[in-house]
């Protein structure tokens, strides 16, 4: 039975072989139609999201007045050129009552009571990002985690734009090809 089993092993091996090693490639075929061009990318560009944890901020006191905090997050793309050129717009993520979110351009501020009014702001040096909270009554609290959308453009790009309303998150991702 063995002697069976060798044999056939090795003429199925021999025949295999054969029929591999006895293909020939075709003809390459004529190339095909040129695609539709896409639409223009964001070169240099960079659009990315950055999360500030509940435990990730700092109490400060502003010697205005008010209770502030702040977190500082690295950030290598906001470069020394981008910032004595350039532009870097952040945008905190908001939550619609019925669902869904959209981006608020900072700064803003929102009213928290009749006596009370909350700052959202931001300041950039090289390689940082610098997120703050303020509140007009001095009694800020405890802060949960947020979201931010960070749009880092050149300024030969804003040059190339420059009729991009840059507080409105949606119309810059369109302007710039952004990608979430």
């Amino acid at each position: 039975m063995k002697t069976f089993n060798s044999t056939f092993v090795i003429i199925f091996t021999f025949i295999a072989s054969i029929s591999f090693t006895s293909c020939e490639k075709g003809d390459t075929g004529a190339p095909g139609p040129q695609g539709p061009i896409g639409p223009p990318g964001n070169v240099n560009v960079i659009s990315k999201t950055v999360t500030v944890s509940s435990g990730d901020w700092i109490s400060y006191s502003n010697p205005l007045g008010g209770n502030m905090k702040g977190s500082q997050k690295s950030v290598p793309e906001i470069t020394s050129s981008i910032v004595s050129t350039g532009a870097v717009m952040v945008y905190l993520r908001q939550s619609y009552n019925t669902g869904g979110y959209y981006y608020q351009a900072l700064p803003f501020n929102r009213v928290v009571d009749s006596n009370n009014m909350r700052s959202y702001h931001f300041s950039i040096s090289t390689n940082l990002l610098n997120l703050f909270i303020e509140e007009t009554d001095n009694n800020i609290g405890s802060l949960g985690s947020y979201t931010y959308k960070v749009v880092i453009i050149p300024a030969n790009r804003m040059a190339e734009n420059p009729d991009v309303n840059l507080l409105n998150y949606d119309e810059v991702k369109a302007s710039f090809n952004l990608v979430e």
